[in-house]
C-alpha cells in the first residue's frame, strides 16, 4: 500500500518566538502580526491558505494566528488543509497531507490502536508470570508460566546496565515479533539436534501460544483460569500489534519500531524506538520517546551521519529542561570521547498534553526528505 500523497513540505521561520516580518536564513517571512507559534513534533495542524504569492510564497491561517512560508507545492488560495509538525527547529518544516483523517499513515493509526493495550503490557505480564497460581493450572501449563517468567529480564527493562547497547536487540528478538520468521526459518534450515520447543523457550510469542493451546477453556473451568486465559490473549494481541506496526512501518519506511515495558511504574514506565537507516546507508536515524512517573515525558531524536551526531531532546517538564540543558555540556563531552563530532545538541520545553505522535524529524516515509542544519 502506496503512503499517502504528503511528501512535500513547507518550510517556515524557526522556533516558537516568532517576531516582525523579518526574513530568517532566507527561508520564509511571517506578518507582523503574527503570534508565536506554539507548536511540536508530530502535531495535527490545521491551516487555510489565504493568500497565494509569487515564486512559492503563501499566506497562512490557522486559528488566530498567521505566517508566511514558503512551498513548492501548488496549494489552492482560500482551500484548507491540514499539516503534520516534522521539525520545530532550527526551522519549522510541515508535511501537507492530504487526508483530513487525523491519523494519515496507516503506520500511526497501527500505533494508535495499540496504545491503551501497551501501557498495561508490563503489568499484564508480570501479573501473569508472577501472580499466584490458579488451583486448576496443569503442571505443563505451570512449566511454560515459569519459562515466561524466565524471559522477564529480556522483555521488561529492569534499570541500567553497562550492557544497555544489548539490550535492545536482544529484546526485539524476545519479544515475539519475529516468531514466524524463526519457524519459517527452523523449517527450511532445520539444525540437528534443534526443535519448535527449543525455539519456543526464548521467545514471548511462542510461548504464549503454547499456553493459549494448553488453556483450552473448560466448562469447569474456574474463574483464575478463565483469567489467565484473557491474560494471554491480551499479551497475544499486543504482541500482533507490534508484528503489524513493523510491517506497516518498513513498508512506509518509517524504520523498525521497538516497545520497551518498564519493571518499575513509580519510575520508568515505557518506552519507544524508531530506527532508521537512510537507503545508501550514510546515515542513521533513532527516535526514541521515554514515559516517566515524575520526569514527564522525554523524547530524544539522535542523527548520526558517519562521525557527525545531532542530538535533540523534548521534554514536558521545565525543571527537567532546566536540569538538561544546564548539563548538555556532560553529554557533548560524552559523545566527543566516543570520536563523534557535535553536529547539533538541543533541550525543547514542549507543551504537555496526551502522548505525541511519534514520528518527527528525520523518521518518515521514504519519499520524504531529512532536512539537517
Amino acid at each position: 500500500m502506496r503512503p499517502p500523497a504528503n511528501h512535500d513540505m513547507i518550510n517556515s521561520p524557526t522556533a516558537n518566538r516568532i517576531k516582525g516580518s523579518t526574513e530568517i536564513q532566507g527561508k520564509a517571512r511571517v506578518t507582523p502580526d503574527s503570534k508565536a507559534l506554539r507548536l511540536r513534533p508530530g502535531q495535527i495542524l490545521s491551516g487555510k491558505i489565504v493568500q497565494t504569492k509569487a515564486d512559492g510564497w503563501v499566506l497562512i491561517s490557522s486559528g488566530n494566528k498567521s505566517f508566511e512560508a514558503h512551498t513548492s507545492l501548488s496549494l489552492r488560495e482560500g482551500a484548507k488543509y491540514q499539516f503534520l509538525v516534522r521539525s520545530t527547529g532550527p526551522q519549522i518544516e510541515l508535511k501537507v497531507l492530504e487526508s483530513r483523517d487525523p491519523f494519515p499513515s496507516s503506520t500511526l493509526k497501527v500505533w494508535d490502536s495499540g496504545q491503551e493495550m501497551r501501557r498495561a503490557f508490563s503489568a499484564i505480564l508480570r501479573d501473569l508470570a508472577e501472580g499466584p497460581l490458579p488451583a486448576d493450572l496443569s503442571k505443563a501449563n505451570s512449566r511454560t508460566l515459569r519459562q515466561i517468567h524466565r524471559l522477564l529480564p529480556l522483555l521488561v527493562y529492569q534499570g541500567p546496565t553497562q550492557d544497555d547497547a544489548l539490550m535492545l536487540p536482544q529484546k526485539l528478538l524476545a519479544s515475539g515479533v519475529f516468531w514466524e520468521s524463526k519457524v519459517l526459518r527452523h523449517l527450511l534450515m532445520s539444525e540437528d539436534g534443534k526443535t519448535l520447543e527449543t525455539l519456543r523457550t526464548d521467545d514471548l510469542k511462542g510461548l504464549l501460544l503454547k499456553l493459549k493451546e494448553e488453556l483450552q477453556p473448560r466448562c469447569d473451568a474456574s474463574r483464575e483460569l478463565r483469567a489467565t486465559i484473557e491474560q494471554v490473549d491480551r499479551l497475544l494481541s499486543i504482541v500482533q500489534n507490534h508484528q503489524n506496526l513493523n510491517l506497516s512501518a518498513i513498508r512506509e519506511g518509517w524504520g523498525w519500531y521497538w516497545f520497551i515495558p518498564g519493571a518499575d511504574e513509580r519510575e520508568f514506565l515505557h518506552g519507544e524506538v524508531f530506527e532508521k537507516k537512510s537507503d545508501e546507508g550514510e546515515s542513521h536515524h533513532i527516535q526514541m520517546n521515554l514515559s516517566f512517573t515524575r520526569l514527564g515525558e522525554i523524547g530524544v531524536s539522535c542523527l548520526l551521519r558517519d562521525n557527525d551526531v545531532s542530538v535533540d531532546i523534548r521534554v514536558t517538564d521545565s525543571q527537567v529542561a532546566s536540569f538538561l540543558e544546564e548539563n548538555l555540556s556532560f553529554l557533548e563531552d560524552g559523545l566527543k570521547q566516543k570520536g563523534l563530532k557535535i553536529g547539533r545538541l538541543t533541550c525543547e520545553l514542549i507543551p504537555e498534553g496526551p502522548p505525541y505522535v511519534l514520528f518527527s524529524k528525520g523518521v518518515g516515509p521514504a519519499s520524504t526528505v531529512d532536512v539537517v542544519i
